[in-house]
């Protein structure tokens, strides 16, 4: 029995699996895996923080200023929407942040600022572990071009419900919802993974 024990140990060795070298790197594996289970859990802990204040912040807009910063977001909205149908040479008017252009009529309200989708978007990007540079550079390159979406789905939006009265529902309350979710997501993404560790 005990040369049948010594045999086994050289056979062990050739073929690389030391007891002592496997349950090394199995130990590195296990931190390894709680190290990133570790770093998940506190970005998402921090996300959801920062969406909570973002929250109570929007709260405190509607409760202590009376919407003051809400509503001058939807006139800002607006007002921009009327002045790129303008550019395009559509005769579009505007009354009581209401857009009418021909027979259509879209009223802008909180929800068409693309607020929401661009507050989830700081707070990835502020969640992640990165320098504040980093961070800043991410809102001052992702914040606009969020912006520039929530326009242009605003305008086709008009476009649709002129053109396609049916269809504006499903465009409104379907596809741009997605769209811009998908895209809020994407530029996430492409951020977190071209920021330097």
């Amino acid at each position: 029995m005990s040369d049948v024990r010594r045999q086994r140990k050289p056979a062990a060795t050739e073929a690389g699996r030391s007891p002592t070298v496997k349950g090394a790197a199995g130990r590195v594996g296990r931190g390894h895996g709680r190290g990133s289970l570790s770093a998940v859990t506190q970005f998402a802990a921090a996300f959801l923080g920062l969406v909570l204040v973002l929250g109570v912040l929007q709260r405190i807009d509607y409760v202590v200023f009376n919407h003051a910063a809400t509503r001058a977001l939807v006139r800002l909205a607006a007002r921009t929407v009327l002045a790129l149908l303008t550019f395009v040479g559509a005769d579009a008017t505007i009354v009581d942040n209401v857009i009418v252009y021909r027979w259509f009529r879209l009223r802008i309200i909180p929800e068409c600022t693309g607020v929401d989708v661009i507050g989830l978007f700081v707070a990835a990007v502020l969640a992640f572990p990165a320098g504040w540079s980093r961070r800043l550079t991410g809102l001052a390159l992702g914040i606009p071009v969020l912006v520039v979406l929530n326009l242009i789905r605003l305008v086709t939006l008009i476009y649709v419900g002129t053109r396609f009265g049916v269809g504006f529902e499903y465009a409104h309350l379907f596809v741009w919802p997605a769209l811009l979710l998908t895209a809020t997501i994407g530029i996430w993404v492409h951020w977190a993974r071209i920021v330097p560790s």
